[in-house]
């Protein structure tokens, strides 16, 4: 096995996070933002002494429309069905995907008079376009569970994508000082480079008369990996190459040196404001029902973090099994007998490095599918999170990192439920000093201060 076939097994590994999420969903797929706009005019459609219960939201029976069914009870008579459908000037991740142009009643179609005076007067009310979203009219999964108890799963889910994205993103890290024992800080400012090669690929995309979420999602893929590996590949040879055997801290000032250059390469370029997406497979699934509230997730959710933990598990399995992981493994013990055997340490490094620039570039792929953009100066606060992940779990060892990043995102993902979110980043680098002082070797390292240490098998 080799280094492409590792590249190969990435590029699937987020097909597989896709289709696991999409065989979660158990419901016709319908646009939650489409279907809240429908929602939200429901009560305009029956009039204003109606009550209105909105029961499914399923794709309607033309392109980017949705079809809603609800209870309508007028005082005095008893509830009936109705369904309405909405229609839409886009779809999926379209810059008209939630600008109605037109509406289905049992009557017929709405006249144009009518839609205009609906959106100008009643859809710009923020209170009517903010409504909530609704549960699905499904079977929960998990079933009736107490109020405690649905508290605490609809906290681990939402949590779920972004500790699995940590948890990857800590893996690269490992992958360079486990070499060298040096810390490449750039690697935040990569996963930012991923999630701005994203929104540029779904916008060339767009322009190219791309519709369909999935194509629009693959090409900015493709787009956010060819950005990363050649930027990747330009830092390891230009920038890194020459100073990770000199000794002292060049490494580190060389790195931070590129983190901003290319934080202000991607301010420059890309604006001063984050490149947000709409929201994609974004309808409500019903994980459990707790009294007084519903606990849900989406596709995506799924799709992130099942992507994440596929590519990370495909990482430790390419440094095990692969000829490269048995190269790495012999410098990382000693270079000089490596390269007696004829192992070329140089290459080795040079292909760590733009292996863990790939894996930052996927990271800032996978949460830019998960909260929608990044931004210039986002990638500082995640890769430094993801370090912290890494040292608690032992930054020389891959599969060390990813368990420690792991456990940063689940502690980070427990504070914010339960402890003031605005003191939760001074909580998680808090943590990096306790880990320094007491354990520096990490869980899952060696413990011994010196050059290279903590723990050198993947």
């Amino acid at each position: 096995m080799r280094v492409r076939h590792l590249l190969i097994i990435l590029a699937l590994a987020f097909p597989v996070g896709l289709i696991a999420g999409v065989l979660l969903t158990r419901q016709p797929s319908a646009d939650e933002n489409q279907a809240r706009v429908c929602r939200a005019i429901l009560p305009a459609i029956a009039g204003d002494d109606a009550i209105v219960t909105p029961l499914r939201a399923r794709r309607g029976t033309r392109p980017a429309s949705v079809r809603i069914e609800y209870l309508v009870e007028a005082p005095g008579a008893t509830a009936r069905s109705r369904q309405i459908q909405c229609e839409f000037a886009g779809e999926g991740l379209a810059s008209g995907a939630t600008d109605l142009v037109g509406v289905v009643t049992e009557r017929g179609h709405m006249s144009d008079a009518s839609l205009f005076f609906l959106r100008r007067y009643w859809l710009e009310r923020a209170e009517s376009a903010l409504e909530a979203p609704q549960a699905p009219a499904t079977a929960p999964f998990l079933g009736h569970v107490s109020p405690g108890a649905g508290y605490a799963i609809q906290q681990a889910v939402a949590a779920a994508p972004i500790v699995a994205v940590t948890g990857l993103m800590a893996t690269a890290y490992a992958l360079v000082y486990g070499l060298v024992g040096r810390i490449i800080l750039a690697f935040g400012e990569f996963a930012a480079l991923g999630a701005a090669g994203v929104a540029l690929g779904v916008a060339m995309a767009q322009f190219a008369g791309f519709a369909a979420t999935a194509a629009l999602i693959a090409i900015g893929f493709i787009m956010a990996a060819w950005v990363t590996a050649s930027w990747g590949a330009a830092a390891a040879k230009l920038v890194l190459a020459p100073v990770l055997g000199q000794p002292g801290q060049h490494v580190l000032i060389a790195t931070v040196g590129l983190a901003l250059a290319m934080s202000e390469g991607i301010r420059l370029s890309q604006g001063h404001y984050a490149r947000w997406l709409s929201p994609v497979w974004n309808e409500p699934l019903l994980v459990a029902q707790a009294p007084g509230f519903a606990v849900t997730a989406t596709p995506v959710m799924f799709a992130v973090a099942s992507a994440a933990l596929a590519a990370a598990l495909a990482l430790i399995l390419f440094m095990r099994r692969a000829r490269y992981g048995r190269a790495w493994r012999a410098c990382s013990d000693d270079a000089l007998a490596a390269a007696l055997c004829g192992v070329d340490p140089g290459r080795t490094v040079l292909i760590a490095c733009a292996l863990g620039c790939g894996v930052a570039g996927l990271s800032g792929f996978l949460l830019t599918l998960q909260i929608g953009g990044m931004g210039y100066a986002g990638g500082a606060v995640f890769g430094l999170k993801a370090l912290v992940g890494a040292v608690l779990g032992g930054v020389g060892s891959v599969g060390g990192a990813l368990i420690g990043g792991l456990i940063v995102g689940a502690l980070e993902g427990l504070w914010s439920a339960t402890m003031p979110i605005e003191w939760r980043d001074v909580a998680v680098f808090s943590l990096l000093s306790l880990i320094l002082i007491f354990r520096p070797g990490g869980l899952f390292g060696e413990g011994r201060e010196s050059e290279k240490q903590m723990g050198r098998t993947p």
